[in-house]
């Protein structure tokens, strides 16, 4: 394909790898218990071509914060794209000149409840106004662990783009592509976004939420 950007695969989903607090919606009862802890792969077309993108955070039970409730979750629908040149430079392994974009769509939460999703989108991330988010990994540099690279990560979400440091990624060929994974859990912050944890919780009668979400990613790349 000569489109300028190519679909090379769908992920179930931000952070791009990214996102922060997705998880934080009330319960069907409001009673904040543990609900689901979710599997993320989708059936591939072939064995190995699954993608996943999950994360983890908690609600507060209690103002302290010592009783805490871990949720967990996937988007469905993310996108991985990347031009002509970066296609050519995974091919030939020219990982420092490569680069991909993953677009979330973040009307497509599932945390297992419907009605905690609907909280998330409309509160936490005012779909409305913000229904996409896109990550971009690229420039990556070898380490001193064979076939672990540090990368470049750059998540634009809620209107605002922000750098993510320390972003290290594991490259394995398979047989149609690339698997990416993320060596270790990344960080988002909600106020980093000014995501709507204030509205989230008025809504949904928490106590409080954890500051951060941690964030993994094992991406299949079709060539």
């Amino acid at each position: 394909m000569n489109n300028a950007k190519n679909i090379w695969g769908r992920v179930i989903a931000g952070s791009a790898i990214v996102l922060a607090g997705l998880s934080f919606g009330c319960s069907s009862d409001g009673s904040g218990q543990p609900e689901v802890t979710l599997d993320s792969a989708q059936p591939a077309q072939e064995a190995g071509e699954t993608s996943t993108l999950s994360f983890s955070m908690s609600k507060w039970m209690d103002a302290a914060g010592t009783d805490r409730v871990a949720v967990t979750g996937t988007f469905k629908n993310v996108v991985v794209s990347m031009d002509d040149r970066s296609r050519t430079n995974m091919h030939e392994q020219d990982f420092a000149h490569f680069s991909a974009q993953l677009t979330i769509d973040l009307n497509s939460i599932d945390t297992g409840m419907d009605v905690r999703n609907t909280n998330v989108k409309e509160t936490y991330f005012e779909v409305v106004d913000f229904p996409s988010a896109v990550a971009t990994l690229s420039d990556l540099e070898p380490t001193d662990v064979a076939n672990v690279y540090k990368a470049k990560l750059e998540l634009n979400a809620h209107g605002v783009t922000k750098q993510m440091d320390d972003t290290l990624v594991s490259l394995e060929r398979v047989i149609h592509g690339w698997r990416v994974r993320t060596v270790n859990p990344i960080t988002i912050t909600s106020t980093d976004f000014g995501f709507g944890v204030a509205a989230l919780l008025s809504r949904c009668l928490h106590k409080g939420l954890d500051p951060s979400a941690q964030v993994q990613a094992d991406i299949f790349v079709k060539e």
